[in-house]
């Protein structure tokens, strides 16, 4: 069995292996109680769009 490690493959003249970095912080928008969406997209911008099922003949609306 060998033992690979970051310093292993720098030794060698591999590449460094990938490290965790914060590229920011979450933010609770909002909470569903029901319909349960089934997608979410953030655009650019930072508006969101949220997709909801048409299961039902009465949907209010499928996007959000």
């Amino acid at each position: 069995m060998v033992n690979i490690t970051a310093a292993n493959l720098s030794e060698a003249g591999l590449p460094s292996l990938p490290a965790d970095k914060p590229t920011g912080y979450l933010e609770l928008v909002t909470l569903f109680d029901d319909p349960m969406p089934i997608g979410v997209v953030v655009w650019k911008t930072g508006r969101i769009f949220i997709c909801f099922p048409r299961l039902v003949a009465d949907v209010e609306f499928t996007v959000a």
